[in-house]
């Protein structure tokens, strides 16, 4: 027969096997499958295109007071690199839709919803435009469908004529009807745009079959519609001017398998447009509660007039970083002058919401514990550890009784049972 303190053995092992211990947070990966989440898209000549979703336009560039805090016990290791590059002297690449708007037949399951134009970037204030942001809503009837799109332009003068290839979009998703999934792609024009009023159209693929599902433009929608445009080189401004040329971000490291990253390399290529200058360039991250956190300033380089350079930056956080989703925000500033004079932040996608953590949240526990969950249903671990508990309690009150008696006869020892 088993004593009390087996029992109690048996009862405390139970207890502790229904005590959830730390595990790997599930949070939401929505970006793991972008371990390289910048890629340098096929664009047309004279076109840099930076894509963006909705979701990366959340938590836009505050600069409220406290838009530089210092960090408490943030380690990182950091390996900078600066070089002046020369600007590719590329082919002119042309290419045409084959399918007139009114020739294609929309796929009944798929719609654009909605399309926006944001113009931006008038230096010589003539009421032309080097540069606009294009947002457009793509809904599919249910699921979740992988789609891309291809982007064509014409000027309003030449309507009639065939369409021009401007950009390819990388793959992304979308969610039924949901307002959350909608995707933008920011053009900056630095040549093939003469001074004109143009307009877009926009080609919706399903990717597994690179069908033609959907097609959409200035008739089914007016934004897309006499867009006055023209490229940098007529666009001129006696200022001080930066243009992004190229940007990715990679992610690397995860020790625990959780989807954050400890370790990153970005990579940002800057023109500069106008007048020799001395630049450097800082580097910023934030999480999802804090405000803007100083990581680093590159080395200063002298650039003159249509100089390339590239800013490379080697990161591996040690410590001080929990996991979240942070966001970074890159400034240009001109050395002698202290002023800004470009900045990019989490408008951008691959600045914005990346999975990371600092290698002293990046641990493997080597040592689980067994964690049992009650379903719900009767018949399960807790019932049966109830019918144990219920079982010693009656047990230990058997015994009980038991002892009394024996004291009520005078510790007569032929009584004991």
């Amino acid at each position: 027969m088993k004593t009390i303190s087996q029992y109690s053995i048996a009862i405390g092992f139970m207890l502790s096997s229904i005590i959830v211990a730390p595990v790997s947070a599930n949070v939401d990966q929505f970006k793991q499958d972008q371990l390289t989440i910048a890629q340098k898209n096929k664009a047309a000549t004279g076109i840099r295109a930076f894509e963006s979703s909705l979701l990366s336009q959340v938590r836009k560039t505050d600069k409220g007071e406290e838009y530089r805090t210092k960090k408490n016990n943030a380690q990182t290791s950091y390996a900078i690199k600066t070089k002046k590059k020369v600007k590719n002297s590329n082919e002119t690449i042309v290419r045409y839709r084959t399918a007139d708007i009114k020739s294609v037949q929309d796929h009944e399951d798929y719609e654009i919803y909605d399309a926006q134009i944001s113009l931006s970037r008038d230096q010589d204030m003539d009421g032309l435009y080097s540069a606009f942001d294009l947002e457009f809503d793509v809904d599919v009837v249910s699921g979740i469908e992988p789609v891309y799109a291809e982007i064509f332009y014409r000027s309003n003068l030449s309507t009639g004529q065939p369409w021009k290839w401007l950009y390819t979009t990388n793959i992304f998703e979308i969610n039924g009807n949901s307002s959350l999934d909608s995707f933008s792609v920011l053009f900056y024009l630095s040549e093939g745009f003469p001074p004109d009023e143009y307009e877009l159209l926009i080609d919706i693929y399903q990717a597994d079959l690179s069908e033609l599902v959907v097609t959409y433009g200035a008739d089914d929608d007016v934004d897309l519609y006499s867009l006055p445009l023209e490229d940098s080189s007529w666009d001129l401004y006696l200022g001080e001017q930066i243009d992004l040329d190229f940007l990715s971000l990679e992610l690397y490291d995860d020790n625990d398998g959780d989807g954050h990253y400890s370790g990153y390399d970005l990579k940002v290529d800057l023109l500069n447009v106008n007048n020799d200058r001395m630049l450097e360039v800082r580097l910023y991250s934030r999480d999802s509660i804090s405000s803007w956190y100083l990581e680093t300033t590159s080395e200063m380089v002298w650039l003159n007039q249509g100089d390339l350079v590239e800013f490379s930056f080697s990161a591996q956080w040690m410590s001080g970083y929990p996991l979240d989703y942070y966001d970074f925000l890159i400034e240009v500033v001109d050395v002698n002058t202290g002023e800004l004079i470009g900045e990019f932040g989490p408008e951008l996608i691959e600045l914005s919401q990346n999975p990371m953590e600092s290698n002293d949240f990046d641990t493997v526990n080597e040592n689980p514990v067994v964690v049992i969950i009650d379903d719900g249903h009767s018949g399960g671990g807790i019932g049966y550890l109830t019918f144990i508990l219920l079982l010693m309690i009656y047990y230990i009150r058997k015994r009980v009784e038991r002892s009394e008696l024996h004291s009520s006869s005078g510790n007569d020892l032929s009584k004991i049972y």
